[in-house]
């Protein structure tokens, strides 16, 4: 099956991948951070045996615990909308592929975009993940580079929900079939 479609990726489709990027590495840094604090708690208290000195680790435990708070607000500030956008749109004015007409071919090799300058593909047992949102599929190429894929590139609801179940579908397919290989 192949599915041909092209369309122009707008600031607000570029906020929205970003706001979708930046979502899924805040819940990563979270949980580094909450993985990290019993990790800190159990270093400390083996270092206070080792040396056994009048080091009281647990004095400590408050200001480690408000550090840890501490950079999680950070963490949720720097997330905002707001600043995401600001990011955003600067990456978006500077890059003047994304601004102009894509031509996408979706395939059981992977992904083409071609654009005014060429052509990209990119295989699916190349591609690093697939997620998708509302009305959008992101084939990612690294760890936060994508391919953006809109719904409304598509001449019906119907055919992007096609091929987005299409584009998950294959992805597993290859991404199993290289798990199986090695």
């Amino acid at each position: 099956m192949m599915y041909s479609f092209s369309g122009k990726i707008t600031l607000d489709d570029f906020v929205q991948y970003r706001v979708f990027l930046q979502r899924e590495y805040l819940l990563r840094r979270m949980l580094c951070v909450f993985l990290m604090y019993p990790i800190l708690f159990v270093v400390c208290i083996i270092v206070n045996m080792i040396f056994q000195e009048d080091m009281q680790f647990f004095e400590y435990v408050p200001t480690v615990t408000v550090a840890a708070v501490l950079f999680l607000v950070w963490m949720y500030i720097t997330s905002r909308r707001a600043y995401v956008f600001r990011n955003a749109r600067n990456a978006y004015e500077s890059d003047t592929s994304l601004r102009e007409e894509l031509g996408y071919v979706l395939d059981e090799n992977g992904i083409t975009v071609t654009t005014g300058n060429g052509h990209v593909t990119c295989a699916w047992e190349k591609a690093h993940r697939v997620k998708t949102d509302r009305d959008s599929i992101y084939i990612f190429t690294e760890f936060t580079a994508a391919f953006i894929v809109k719904e409304r590139f598509f001449k019906t609801a119907a055919e992007f929900h096609q091929a987005k179940d299409y584009a998950m579908q294959q992805y597993a397919v290859k991404k199993q079939a290289i798990g199986k290989a090695k």
